[in-house]
């Protein structure tokens, strides 16, 4: 699994990936070009089973890492953080800092910084709830976790939860919900947003087609021009997968679908797609090349056949 985080205005590639080679670790490389990477560092070693790894890079070089692995203790799973203060020189990451427990099993975790520093770490719990806790003193310590969803135990365990912070230090969080489920297996992307990862608003529903697996949002920020402040979401989105199920699943690229997905496109002020490729796609929609950035996230959370079903949308609506 490989996250990659773009520091601006840097154009440094970082990676974390959970690995193998010793028997259940994380490791980190990083990279100037993306051509080639430097040679992996070990993050977390197989003693605390680390899995799901999460970075954040606020400058060039320096890594916040956050990860769930498994309590000293406990039987059970937990986030932790790690800190790589010069990162580009091959030194080594601080020591892992357990940031919660308690008794349910944790997953998924997100990091974020805001521009005064202040770390922001969420994740999912297997009750079906989403947590965040802060940290102001770079990661020594850890606020109380704070719930973030207002409808408990409907998260859609498992899938991915998301993190990104406003060029105003808003934090915004997203994640797949079943709040609305009619089978009990359909899920929505849910966000909520907060001023200081305390005090979190009403949940706002992001996809607008109730109940049709929706899940594994990622989150991006404009951060200048008429884009600034803006938040961007992208999704799997199931509203055109045949009841047949995945084996066909290129009849999502039926002309109604296509239709739909440029006509988001179309209405788009600014236009975030994940590859060159996909930016030349858009391009022979008509999307003027202005109107277009390239902003990669997590492919492995996406079937490259299922690309064509993605959907994008861009809100600034009060307080999110």
């Amino acid at each position: 699994k490989i996250s990659q985080e773009l520091p601006r205005p840097s154009s440094y590639f970082y990676a974390v990936w959970e690995s193998e080679t010793k028997g259940a670790e994380i490791s980190f490389a990083w990279s100037e070009s993306g051509k080639t990477f430097s040679a992996p560092i070990e993050l977390v070693s197989t003693s605390t089973n680390g899995q799901d790894p999460a970075i954040w890079v606020p400058a060039p070089g320096k890594v916040h890492a956050a990860w769930r692995g498994h309590h000293a203790t406990l039987k059970q799973n937990d986030p932790y953080y790690a800190y790589g203060a010069d990162m580009l020189t091959g030194k080594a990451f601080s020591k892992g800092t357990l940031v919660h427990s308690d008794a349910a099993q944790d997953d998924q975790v997100a990091i974020v910084t805001d521009s005064k520093g202040v770390l922001y770490l969420g994740w999912q719990s297997f009750d079906g709830d989403i947590f965040l806790s802060r940290s102001v003193d770079a990661g020594k310590t850890w606020s109380p976790a704070k719930q973030v969803n207002d409808v408990t135990g409907k998260g859609n365990v498992g899938k991915a939860t998301f993190l990104t912070v406003t060029p105003s230090d808003r934090v915004v969080m997203a994640w797949s919900d079943k709040r609305k489920a009619k089978s009990g297996n359909e899920n929505d992307v849910f966000a909520d947003s907060s001023a200081d990862g305390l005090t979190w608003g009403t949940d706002v529903q992001v996809n607008d087609d109730d109940a049709r697996y929706q899940e594994d949002p990622s989150l991006a920020v404009g951060i200048a021009g008429a884009c600034k402040g803006a938040v961007y979401a992208v999704w799997q989105d199931g509203r055109f997968v045949p009841s047949s199920g995945e084996n066909v699943i290129y009849a999502a690229a039926s002309p109604a679908a296509l239709a739909e997905i440029k006509g988001f496109a179309a209405q788009a002020g600014c236009l975030l797609v994940p590859s060159r490729h996909l930016a030349e796609v858009a391009a022979s929609w008509g999307v003027s090349p202005q109107r277009c950035r390239i902003v990669p996230y997590a492919y492995d959370q996406i079937f490259a056949q299922q690309i064509a079903l993605v959907t994008m949308r861009a809100a600034r609506p009060s307080g999110f």
